[in-house]
């Protein structure tokens, strides 16, 4: 039994002895070594893909341990040191765990690099798909040629439209004239003044003019001239004429684009005076029951005796005494040709006797025309200031032989510059009197709108066509339109600024 008994430990030892052993020859580094590996291959995990390119051939990787030392290091014996939860475990049941661990964490390592792989590859792959992405979409926003010349010829289409559409447009622009000392019976007088037709036609037969100035409430039309304009094509201001609900209170005068108005020689056959020597727009004009202003016309207004003057501003200024004895005497001259078939005189007299009897109405008219009266002028080219100071002071110094000085002068010929720019105007206006406010980049309060010379307000209107003395077939940012100016004798901001 006792021999037994002392073979008995002999084994066990034997066994543990050789559990010792097997368990020295797989024990784990120090951990020392461990923390150093793992870094390592964290570091060949992140590190960019160049940097862990493959050595050359020859050469081993700095980053390894020659094969024989990294083995030696593997079997040589060490002591384990012991961490955390491990320090309070017996070294048996210690060495057990430690196998268990080391096979977790190198599962993990394993696992970490697998990751790590796999997420380099999404993130190329990723970049590969956008970067193709993106050079197809810039591929696809390489419009061709053919297209690129499409777009621009859409957008000149659309503007030509946009274009064409603005110049068919009719605008109406409401002014407020105040006149100083206005009978009340011309309180809230209405006038719709019309210029610069230049034979502009809108729609058929003038129907959207039309319709815009028959839904109009006014008491006078008064036209300022180029309704035909160098074309000599009447039919559109004869069209708008006979589309009018009335033409009774129509007045008109000719600009200087228009034909004549009088005749350069003198029509054969039989006739009046004004049928021998007007032209025939004129003419036809009148036939449809507008006033052709060659003289000064009184009007009576309401029931207390108010008259209101209109008249063509070319007579003001003229000594009408001085008028009449020059066609006098000239009259007398040429009668005696005429009568003895001398052909200058024969073709020459019928328009002095019109000169005649226009200078014996403005004569007539002056000793007519009192200081209560009201006085309007028409004007085509917007008169100078220097010209309205001479009016006003040729009237004061000889109120026998010259007009009154008018109250208000309405105008046009600019067409609103015709060419107008945003924000800012017309850029060029034409003016056969070469004022100061003529020629490029013009003072634009006198271009459209309403200013006031000493006691005279002047108005000018934008009209409604392009005046050829500006080489541009159309209207360029300027709507045409047509002006209706309600009189006033109330104070206005126009008078308390002067203009």
């Amino acid at each position: 039994m006792p021999e037994e008994n002392k073979k008995s430990p002999s084994r066990r030892e034997a066994r543990l002895a050789a559990e010792r052993a097997r368990e020295a020859h797989i024990a784990p580094k120090s951990p020392a070594a461990r923390d150093q590996r793992v870094l390592a291959d964290d570091d060949d995990i992140l590190a960019p893909r160049k940097s862990r390119a493959k050595a050359a051939p020859g050469k081993p990787r700095a980053d390894k341990k020659p094969a024989g030392k990294e083995k030696a290091a593997k079997t040589a014996p060490q002591k384990s040191r012991l961490y955390g939860d491990e320090a309070g475990v017996s070294p048996q049941k210690s060495a057990k765990s430690q196998p268990a661990r080391e096979g977790q964490k190198k599962a993990g390592r394993v696992m970490a690099r697998r990751v790590g792989k796999a997420t380099m590859a999404g993130m190329k792959r990723f970049n590969a798909f956008s970067y193709s992405q993106g050079d197809g979409t810039r591929r696809a926003f390489r419009i061709p040629l053919t297209s690129r010349f499409l777009l621009i010829a859409s957008f000149i289409i659309i503007f030509l439209m946009i274009l064409a559409l603005n110049n068919q447009s009719i605008s109406v622009d409401e002014e407020t004239i105040a006149i100083a000392g206005l009978p009340a019976d011309l309180e809230d007088y209405r006038i719709l003044h019309i210029s610069d037709l230049h034979a502009a036609e809108f729609g058929t037969d003038q129907a959207t003019l039309l319709r815009t100035v028959n839904s109009l409430d006014y008491d006078i039309m008064l036209i300022t001239g180029d309704m035909v304009g160098a074309s000599g094509n009447a039919e559109p201001f004869l069209a708008f004429l006979r589309g009018l609900n009335t033409t009774s209170n129509v007045y008109f005068i000719a600009g200087d684009s228009d034909p004549g108005p009088l005749l350069s020689q003198l029509r054969e056959g039989e006739g009046t005076l004004d049928q021998l020597v007007l032209e025939d727009w004129v003419l036809e004009a009148i036939d449809l029951g507008a006033t052709y202003l060659d003289a000064p016309v009184s009007l009576s207004i309401g029931n207390n005796g108010t008259t209101l003057w209109i008249s063509p501003f070319s007579q003001l200024g003229i000594s009408a005494k001085e008028a009449v004895d020059l066609y006098e005497d000239q009259l007398a001259t040429e009668r005696i040709g005429y009568l003895s078939g001398i052909g200058a005189d024969y073709i020459q007299y019928p328009f002095t006797d019109y000169r005649y009897r226009q200078a014996q109405s403005l004569l007539s008219a002056i000793s007519q025309m009192s200081a209560d009266d009201v006085h309007i002028s028409l004007a085509h080219v917007p008169p100078m200031d220097s010209l309205l100071s001479i009016v006003q002071d040729d009237h004061s110094d000889t109120p026998n032989e010259y007009l009154y000085a008018p109250d208000l002068v309405l105008a046009g010929h600019y067409c609103g510059g015709v060419v107008r720019l945003p924000g800012y105007g017309a850029l060029y206006v034409p003016d056969a009197l070469q004022g100061s406010h003529h020629g490029w980049f013009p003072d634009q309060a006198r271009v459209r709108g309403q200013i006031s010379v000493g006691n005279t307000t002047m108005y000018v209107t934008g009209g409604l066509g392009a005046t050829d003395a500006v080489k541009f077939p159309f209207r360029l940012f300027n709507t045409p339109e047509v002006s209706l100016l309600t009189l006033t004798g109330l104070l206005t901001d126009n008078m308390l600024i002067g203009g």
